[in-house]
């Protein structure tokens, strides 16, 4: 196969060359298994227009080996991360973030229960990647109904949504792959997991 990437009339790498880009992008990365890509189509984002197609994400891992390292860690926000980035959050709570300092990402966000008001449960998360922040929902997929399943599931079924909807420039399959190595880490709460040390994170899409 030659350097250029295979295209479809939409204008997404088709689906073979994207599963090939994916799974070298992992290994690369030290997190590809060969169990992990999924030849199978899998649709994932709903269909409100704020996310790029569906076929551009394919072919992605459903489950992070959590015994491989990770680039991201869950943290308590510093004061000074708190002015240089800007965030919303009141200096001295506390607040968590899943963290790659090295790459200058982070996440930070959580499930959002309103079924009072009938909003779905959904994930409702802050990104940072390149320098890029980027607001993204998720729905839930069939998570463990006790601490003390093992290990505990934590089921993330479908991308609802990404704003900017062009991912602000970034490559969607690439971001793809970020947010799920975030994910993984975040983990249950974000935190410390200490309810659920033993958990893994799935995904839909």
């Amino acid at each position: 196969m030659g350097s250029r990437p295979w295209t479809d009339p939409g204008g997404c790498t088709s689906d073979l060359a994207i599963v090939f880009q994916a799974y070298y992008s992992l290994l690369r990365h030290g997190l590809a298994q060969k169990s992990w890509v999924d030849l199978a189509p899998l649709s994932a984002f709903g269909n409100d227009g704020a996310v790029p197609p569906a076929s551009c994400f394919r072919g992605h891992p459903t489950t992070l080996d959590r015994s491989s390292p990770m680039p991201f860690v869950n943290e308590v926000v510093s004061d000074a991360d708190i002015d240089a980035y800007g965030l919303g959050f009141r200096k001295g709570d506390g607040r968590w973030w899943t963290r790659d300092k090295e790459r200058d990402f982070y996440l930070w966000g959580g499930r959002y229960d309103l079924p009072s008001f009938g909003e779905d449960v959904e994930g409702r998360f802050y990104m940072l990647v390149d320098g890029v922040k980027l607001k993204i929902s998720l729905s839930l997929g069939e998570w463990s109904k006790n601490w003390q399943v093992i290990p505990f599931v934590v089921s993330w079924e479908k991308v609802r949504s990404i704003h900017p909807k062009d991912c602000g420039g970034l490559d969607p399959d690439r971001l793809i792959v970020i947010l799920k190595e975030a994910l993984n880490e975040y983990g249950y709460d974000g935190e410390d997991n200490r309810n659920v040390p033993d958990r893994v994170v799935k995904f839909g899409f």
